[in-house]
């Protein structure tokens, strides 16, 4: 299962680097306010032909995550599938990271993808 150059649908006036279709998934949220960010990815099957892939979350953080659907089935190579990750908090202090890291196994292969938010502030340039 890889990563390809989708940008699910985001055209140049909208996209935003969160949307770019890349395993990372990080995003910048104003601190201590709640937030809902959402996260599109598009998948290709690199393997084996008739395979299931399930979703794991693994975290500590505060973060509260969704993800939908939670099991990927490949009937061929080459085969694309999108999945939307929904990521929850009730906001954080400034200055802060919380992180999780969403697994995808076949019960063989595995492909990780880690998941950032943040609330720190960039000097303007």
């Amino acid at each position: 299962m890889g990563f390809g150059n989708s940008n699910n649908g985001a055209t140049l006036d909208t996209l935003t680097p969160k949307d770019l279709n890349y395993p990372k998934m990080a995003m910048n949220i104003t601190n201590n306010q709640p937030f809902t960010v959402n996260f599109l990815r598009t998948v290709t099957n690199v393997g084996l032909a008739n395979t299931t892939y399930m979703a794991h979350i693994y975290t500590n953080s505060q973060l509260n995550i969704i993800v939908n659907p939670s099991t990927l089935l490949f009937k061929q190579l080459k085969e694309k599938q999108s999945f939307l990750v929904v990521v929850t908090g009730k906001g954080f202090d400034l200055n802060t990271t919380q992180s999780a890291l969403l697994g995808w196994s076949d019960g063989i292969h595995s492909v990780h993808s880690p998941i950032v938010i943040h609330t720190y502030t960039f000097p303007q340039a």
